[in-house]
Order: structure tokens, then C-alpha cells, then sequence
């Protein structure tokens, strides 16, 4: 179950530079209730609790601080383009803090994991299943978990 949170944002989930994988996993959470039906899912997916989600393209330092403003959680998309990523998610920890960042990549780029989590932020590596996009919107947008990272002992 994921539980909406009760805040001023004008966007709760800020997608950066979403690629087709990323979107078509995503597209299971993020969709209508006609959708989910016709999967035979019971589910309800993000929208249908009030979960605000849009998805950003823009390259220029003060389009991204702009882009940022109202978020709760940026999800940056490092897949197809680390440097890219990489500069929209040093704005993004110095606007929203480390523990409202994630960095998502299919491709482990050198050097990118020790700069993501020296920073405090979380990287996924996917390509990743409903369930767990679900839970880490979950736990990302709760009120009582922000500030903690939940990350599973190897």
C-alpha cells in the first residue's frame, strides 16, 4: 500500500531524463485503474492515491533548480547519459536534500555508485519489478521515513 503524503509539494515524483526501460517499468505504478485491471492487478497504482508524478527533459542548470522547486522526490535516470545525470542530480541534493534524490541506471558507470551514495542518496540498479518501485516510492514518500535510507545488509 502506498500512503500519500499530506504536503504542500506541486510534485511529488520528479522524473530526470526517463528512458523508455525506465518508463515502461514504471508505467505499471504510474498507470490508470483501467490499466491495471486488464494486468489483473488489485493493486491501485500511484496516481490513484494522489501521487503526483511528472517527468523533466531540460539541460540547463536553472531549468533544473526551476524544474525542482515544489518535489518531494527526484528520480534521475543515469542510463543513457551519466554526466547529464550527474549534474541535474548535484542540483537536485543541494535543492531537496540527499535522502529526496535517487539515482536509476541499467548500466554501472565507473565511478558512478561512490559518487551517488557518498552523497548520501540512493542508486538503483535495474531493470527493477513493480513491487519494488512501489515499495521505494513507498518508503521515499512517507513522512515518518525521510532522512532514513533503508538499504538491505550484502
Amino acid at each position: 500500500m502506498i500512503v500519500p503524503f499530506p504536503g504542500q509539494a506541486e510534485v511529488d515524483v520528479l522524473l530526470l531524463y526517463p528512458g523508455d526501460s525506465l518508463m515502461e517499468q514504471l508505467d505499471e505504478c504510474l498507470g490508470n485503474k483501467e490499466e491495471l485491471t486488464k494486468m489483473g492487478l488489485n493493486e491501485v497504482g500511484l496516481k490513484e492515491v494522489g501521487v503526483k508524478v511528472d517527468t523533466c527533459f531540460v539541460t540547463s542548470l536553472p531549468e533544473i533548480r526551476k524544474a525542482l522547486t515544489g518535489v518531494r522526490l527526484a528520480v534521475l535516470d543515469a542510463t543513457a547519459d551519466p554526466a547529464q545525470a550527474t549534474d541535474a542530480f548535484l542540483q537536485a541534493v543541494g535543492q531537496l536534500g540527499a535522502y529526496s534524490v535517487t539515482v536509476y541506471t541499467e548500466e554501472m558507470h565507473e565511478g558512478l555508485e561512490m559518487f551517488v551514495r557518498r552523497r548520501g542518496a540512493m542508486l538503483l540498479l535495474g531493470p527493477l519489478k513493480r513491487h519494488q518501485w512501489e515499495e521505494h516510492f513507498q518508503r521515499a514518500l512517507e513522512p515518518n521515513n525521510r532522512g532514513r535510507i533503508f538499504r538491505k545488509a550484502a
